[in-house]
């Protein structure tokens, strides 16, 4: 036999063999012998825990982030282990968070990787888990996937055990902060001017994605455009004093969408609305019941519909509607909550609309605050007609009021309505299930 292996000498020492009930180790009298394969960790108990004090690879990431482009289908993320082992190794995995969608709702699913185990067979090192991605056609920042490994069996969880896979969106057209145009977000400032500049430009150059970082932004009334992503985790949006009846914080009613065809959408994500109830003088005798947080308004006049989006925002101290939805508009609402909003957390009140309102939480002590649906405003062709789907409310004070009529549809679905609840439906279709109203008042 030739004394080399693999280009690396081989001593003729003494060698002896330990065989234990955990497996088997070469151990040299003071030499070792190399190969071209994979160094083979012999055992490990059922928990990734050693036997016998032998050596038991380390299961993560080949690296702690990665990107890759939103057209790109999939994306592929390696797993190793730091040495085969002689036995199967396996460790699970899951998204356990980032800023990305998982779920139908919103502006859309942004990836698909459910929870899931990989299995190492013995003598192997690789395995990788596949993420499906979107490709939609959606105004967006880059958003990020995190991978959480756990429960490894046959090995130890290594250094990194979480990865952060971030989606480069390819859509939009221009990506601009506030900032960059004048706003402070210090809570003094008038912003106003600054974040309307910065719409503008956005708007011109085709649309794209307004960001507005953390801070506070003191704002009488911007105009929103189709278009434009406004996206603000961390950001919060408050009103000067004494505002007045017709202050709305952001509103589309100066820059009304109208076309034959519904519009680009319009997404608001993350933000945080104050509407500054306490220094705005009386209002709970519905003194400034026009002066919403959110006002979403398409042209009456044509058949398409202002396309709207409104998620991950908070709603607080309104001293009229927290989101108000009014003619030709297709809205949907996801994973927001509303308190102390005077007139409702969500409100329909034009025709010739519909609204998807999924994950919606409303609660309140100064001014109980609950959803409110009267519609009198008339959209398209002069319709009063609307179609509203509600799923996963909970509405922790405030009424659930709902008024409809002229062929309009109301779904409900997991809805809990913990104050009174009035429901009407002239010559129009509602059905609820799986819901729990109160009857009577506290």
């Amino acid at each position: 036999m030739s004394g080399h292996q693999n280009g690396v000498p081989r001593r003729s020492a003494s060698r002896r063999v330990v065989v234990g009930a955990a497996g088997l180790l070469l151990a040299g009298g003071g030499g070792w012998m190399a190969s071209g394969l994979p160094r083979i960790a012999a055992a490990a108990g059922p928990e990734g825990g050693a036997k016998a004090g032998l050596p038991v690879p380390a299961v993560g990431f080949a690296g702690g982030a990665g990107s890759a482009p939103e057209r790109q289908a999939a994306a592929v993320v390696v797993v190793r282990l730091s040495e085969a082992s002689a036995q199967r190794v396996t460790v699970r995995y899951a998204v356990s968070g980032g800023t990305a969608h998982a779920v139908p709702h919103g502006s859309g699913q942004d990836f698909t990787l459910p929870p899931g185990t990989l299995v190492f067979p013995a003598g192997t090192t690789t395995q990788t888990i596949r993420i499906a991605v979107a490709n939609d056609s959606i105004n967006e920042t880059d958003e990020s996937v995190r991978i959480q490994l756990s429960g490894p069996a046959g090995a130890t969880l290594g250094r990194n055990a979480v990865f952060t896979h971030t989606i480069v969106d390819d859509d939009r057209r221009a990506l601009v902060s506030v900032r960059d145009f004048g706003a402070r977000g210090d809570g003094a400032a008038d912003d106003t001017p600054a974040i309307q500049r910065a719409i503008e430009s956005v708007y011109a150059r085709g649309g794209g994605v307004v960001v507005f970082p953390r801070g506070t932004y003191r704002v009488t009334s911007v105009n929103i455009r189709e278009g434009i992503t406004y996206e603000g985790f961390g950001a919060v949006i408050t009103r000067p004093p004494m505002q007045g009846k017709w202050a709305r914080t952001f509103t589309t009613e100066r820059v009304l969408y109208s076309g034959d065809a519904d519009s680009r959408p319009l997404i608001i994500r993350g933000l945080t609305f104050d509407g500054s109830s306490s220094n705005q003088g009386p209002y709970q005798q519905h003194q400034l019941e026009q002066a919403h947080l959110v006002f979403l308004y398409g042209d009456p006049a044509r058949r398409g519909r202002l396309r709207a989006v409104v998620e991950d925002c908070h709603l607080r101290n309104g001293v009229a509607d927290g989101i108000s939805v009014y003619t030709n508009v297709a809205a949907k609402v996801y994973n927001c909550d509303a308190v102390d909003v005077f007139r409702g957390g969500f409100v329909l009140t034009g025709g010739y609309s519909r609204a998807d309102v999924h994950t919606f939480t409303t609660r309140g002590t100064r001014d109980p605050t609950g959803i409110d649906v009267e519609v009198d405003g008339r959209g398209f062709g002069g319709a009063l007609r609307v179609e509203l789907h509600l799923t996963r409310l909970r509405l922790l004070a405030g009424d659930f009021d709902i008024g409809v009529h002229e062929g309009s549809t109301v779904t409900g679905r997991d809805i809990v309505a913990k104050a009174p609840f009035f429901l009407y439906a002239e010559n129009s279709t509602m059905r609820f299930r799986d819901c729990d109203f109160e009857v009577g008042y506290p």
